[in-house]
């Protein structure tokens, strides 16, 4: 049988792809494996002429969640550490607040929750 002889440079590309391969499966296999930190929150039955929401954690430090359409949820990465001092804020298309309800917790990591605007009831989701 012939000898046959591959280039130095092959050898780089070939490795370096399965390396690059198998990173990524390392890092989706650990992605899967780290326990979520942060929580989501979402609104439900918004009030009537409803744009746009946001939340907040009122006492120090002050956490603002993103402005957030309708059916958006706000992904909070930090733990929340057990707060109750959230408040959820409603708004209509002039931005005027139409709807707001405070003292909602408390809030625990790695859970996703919803507020219930006809309610009043903030529940796991």
């Amino acid at each position: 049988m012939a000898e046959q002889k591959i280039s130095p440079g092959l050898l780089i590309v070939g490795g370096l792809g399965l390396g690059l391969a198998a990173a990524a499966v390392g890092a989706v296999a650990l992605a899967g494996a780290v326990p979520r930190v942060g929580f989501t929150l979402g609104i439900a039955n918004p009030p009537s002429g409803t744009y746009c929401w946001g939340a907040l954690f009122y006492d120090e430090p002050r956490i603002y969640s993103p402005v957030c359409w309708v059916d958006e949820l706000w992904d909070y990465a930090d733990d929340p550490q057990g707060r109750t001092d959230l408040m959820v804020r409603v708004f209509d298309s002039d931005l005027r607040e139409i709807y707001v309800a405070s003292n909602l917790g408390p809030i625990e990591k790695g859970k996703n929750y919803v507020f219930d605007c006809a309610t009043g009831e903030l529940s796991e989701a």
